[in-house]
């Protein structure tokens, strides 16, 4: 078999990537998603990958936004390439319809100036712009498809969102059993994604990763001698019942522990019950909705960073939480629940929960509160050490373009 030789090798990535700068922030941004492919990105273009960019560019639909009409930019994205964004009506329907006959033509036509070269689209999701009209692309270029399926499945039942847009979720379900198995190449987030929509088909799991951004704001994990009175659990991201929020707060109704606190970050609609809880518990404290360089002073505050994910109606069967990686990459020791593949192949980097009932997560939480803070140095040392060794994007986009190499043009 071949190995290609980069300059053989051209990559049209299509998603939802922008420069994260204040002017694409929008209720539609979503900060993790684009994490995700700034690191399939940057990744690649560090081995000197060709990678164009097209991008969907996230802004909500009208009438939420004031913007009726998506017009076509060219974005300089870190003098690196160029991100062209697809135009549309900003109508939700006719939009991605839109951005899928825009994109349509400019893979045929990124085809023809890359004719000599082995040629692989790289798509974020399956939603915008859609999988059918992108997969028909492929097919008429004779280009390679390869999907990153990081968001797929229903969403879940207590997001309350409505029969329109339930209705819209449950179409791209519907098509992405079709086209999902006909794709060149998966790279999943969980490999519930690969078993449910493409048996017995090869794919690579890419979990998640820590990209420049996070890495670059790693502080100096300190060797404490002398142990504090306090043991600090942080809970940062999303306050929202699937995050864990409230067993969290039923927990410290449980567990009178003077020596416990718990901080949290972030917004919600758990947020008045945070709120309305430090009001009645000391321990419990509320930071606000930090930036990065904010959240990383807690980080380095903490002793014990909670990443807690509720599965009741099995919400998180395709899904891996990102801020699990940010998490242990940071040195701190990490409480966390079981989430897919989190107990088998990081069991060893952090504390693992049985079940997420309240009364287990008090118990363990009180454990945690008598370890010495220089074994929970120990602990977090270890779990920093493996993530910046296996988890970075760098390392992550060697094993893409390896799999798109030995697999996808097999």
């Amino acid at each position: 078999m071949q190995i290609l030789n980069n300059n053989e090798l051209s990559i049209l990535f299509i998603g939802t990537l922008v420069p994260d700068t204040h002017e694409f922030h929008n209720q539609a941004f979503s900060n993790s998603g684009n994490l995700v492919q700034e690191g399939v990105v940057d990744g690649l273009l560090k081995q000197g990958v060709q990678v164009d960019i097209l991008s969907s560019q996230p802004i909500p639909s009208f009438p939420r936004s004031k913007i009726l009409i998506c017009k076509r930019k060219k974005i300089n994205y870190k003098d690196k390439s160029i991100i062209k964004t697809l135009p549309g009506i900003n109508i939700l329907f006719i939009r991605e319809l839109m951005r899928g006959l825009s994109a349509l033509f400019l893979i045929i036509m990124w085809s023809i100036k890359n004719k000599v070269k082995r040629r692989c689209i790289i798509q974020y999701g399956v939603y915008s712009p859609p999988a059918p009209i992108l997969h028909f692309a492929c097919k008429i270029t004779k280009c390679k498809y390869v999907s990153v399926l990081y968001d797929l499945g229903l969403p879940p039942k207590n997001l309350k969102l409505g029969s329109g847009r339930n209705f819209i979720y449950s179409l791209v379900d519907f098509f992405s059993k079709i086209v999902i198995p006909k794709m060149d190449g998966r790279i999943v987030i969980n490999e519930n994604v690969s078993n449910d929509y493409a048996p017995n088909q090869h794919y690579l799991l890419i979990d998640g990763a820590v990209g420049n951004k996070v890495i670059s704001k790693l502080f100096d994990i300190e060797y404490k001698i002398v142990d504090n009175d306090k043991t600090i659990f942080l809970c940062a991201g999303a306050l929202w019942p699937i995050n864990g929020t409230r067993v969290v707060l039923d927990a410290l109704k449980i567990n009178l522990n003077s020596k416990i606190e718990v901080w949290f970050a972030g917004r919600g609609v758990d947020l008045e019950l945070i709120q309305e809880a430090a009001k009645q518990d000391q321990r419990i404290k509320y930071l606000g909705m930090l930036n990065l360089d904010e959240l990383f002073l807690y980080y380095k505050k903490s002793d014990v960073l909670m990443n807690i994910r509720i599965d009741e109606d099995d919400s998180l069967r395709y899904l891996f939480p990102s801020k699990f990686f940010e998490y242990l990459a940071t040195g701190k020791c990490v409480l966390t629940t079981k989430v897919a593949h989190l107990a088998r192949d990081y069991g060893e980097l952090c504390t693992v929960l049985p079940d997420w009932s309240s009364s287990t997560l008090s118990n363990y939480m009180d454990e945690i509160s008598k370890i010495s803070k220089d074994d929970l140095y120990i602990r977090g040392r270890k779990a920093r050490e493996y993530m910046l060794k296996n988890r970075t994007w760098d390392v992550r986009s060697i094993q893409i373009k390896n799999y798109i190499e030995e697999y996808v043009f097999n």
